[in-house]
């Protein structure tokens, strides 16, 4: 995409510094109740994985930077959209599973192929199916007891 940019734009741009820029302002781009929500889970004893769909070096930049890191049990890059062929190296059958995603194309997915996996739908801004963390720790608290 980069290269694409400075093409169009006769910009030279260097991955370095997108690097950079994204280290210091990934966090600005995090939903604010977002690192909350994480705490909560670890305090509560869930394990917490974080699947991303995109170029390794840069969603591994946004999570660096978003001081998120600390409450990760691990985080997987993916090139998959649908997130599917990475879920069985992250849990078995017999795990109580929650997904979070904003895709409705991953949620359908992974209910498909993981009928045993709570996966809900979180929307921001238009038509949300879940509103908030908030409202998605009620629903995750409704399915499941916790551990």
């Amino acid at each position: 995409h980069l290269q694409l940019i400075a093409e169009i734009s006769g910009d030279l741009i260097r991955f370095e510094d997108v690097g950079c820029f994204v280290l210091k302002h990934a966090e600005e781009y995090l939903f604010p109740d977002t690192k909350l929500f994480l705490k909560e889970l670890a305090l509560h004893g869930y394990n917490t994985f974080l699947v991303t769909a995109g170029t390794a070096w840069f969603q591994e930049a946004k999570i660096a930077g978003s001081g998120i890191l600390q409450f990760l049990t691990a985080y997987k890059v993916v090139k998959d959209p649908t997130k599917c062929f990475v879920i069985p190296s992250l849990c078995t059958k017999k795990d109580k599973v929650v997904l979070f995603d904003d895709s409705k194309n991953v949620i359908d997915a992974i209910k498909k192929e993981f009928p045993h996996i709570l996966a809900i739908q979180v929307l921001r801004d238009t038509n949300p199916v879940v509103g908030n963390l908030k409202e998605a720790m009620g629903t995750l608290l409704a399915h499941q007891k916790p551990l």
